[in-house]
């Protein structure tokens, strides 16, 4: 007896769970589709935020790419000028060097010069001697 009350109890729980199925499968159904909406709906506005983030990202790197390379550039034509700059002062610096050298051996050749015509004078002045001798 106790079996049966049971098993009856077993089969009305059964049909009760049945027919709230069959009564919410609908229900369930349409919350199912509903949901799948909003969240296919949620899935796509995710991934154009993502998508227009990685665009904004890959903008902003390029642009920082951009700036390195341009202040690249500055700074190479910094170093060239600094260097024509060293060059200039340099090859400034050898031609003064060598006016100076030019000078002094101007100023060598004109001492040559005096000396050579003292020394002429002197065997002028020697010859005339001699002869007035």
């Amino acid at each position: 007896k106790q079996w049966y009350q049971r098993r009856v109890a077993i089969t009305a729980g059964e049909k009760k769970m049945s027919d709230w199925l069959k009564k919410n499968k609908k229900k369930m159904s349409d919350w199912l589709k509903k949901n799948e909406k909003k969240m296919s709906d949620r899935l796509k506005k995710s991934e154009k935020k993502m998508s227009d983030w990685l665009k904004k990202s890959e903008k902003e790197d390029e642009r920082l790419a951009e700036e390195k390379r341009k202040e690249n550039e500055r700074l190479a034509e910094a170093k060239l000028s600094e260097e024509d700059r060293l060059a200039k002062e340099g090859r400034l610096a050898e031609e003064e060097r060598l006016a100076e050298v030019r000078q002094t051996e101007e100023v060598r050749l004109a001492e040559e010069e005096r000396l050579a015509e003292v020394r002429q004078t002197e065997e002028v002045r020697l010859a005339e001697e001699e002869r007035l001798a």
